[in-house]
């Protein structure tokens, strides 16, 4: 069964700029299924951390479909 999981990923460029991060939400099977699905949607050079399941709530807000294993949001950022 498919869940809802929160990914940070970190991009590096190949110039040595400063690395980008982003927060994703993901439909994966498991932790490493979610940290793979979201390298996957960043790229290369990326790197995946999983922050935590999704709770139901969440899924809903963030309108998840968990039958659409692999599908991947991109949630806004605040540069700080």
């Amino acid at each position: 069964m498919n869940k809802g999981y929160g990914v940070t990923v970190t991009r590096t460029d190949a110039a040595g700029g400063a690395p980008e991060k982003s927060a994703l939400v993901v439909v994966a099977t498991d932790e490493l299924d979610a940290e793979l699905v979201a390298s996957r949607v960043a790229g290369a050079a990326s790197e995946a951390e999983i922050f935590r399941e999704l709770t139901e709530e969440e899924v809903l807000e963030y309108g998840l479909d968990l039958d659409d294993h692999g599908s991947a949001k991109s949630l806004a950022v605040p540069n700080l």
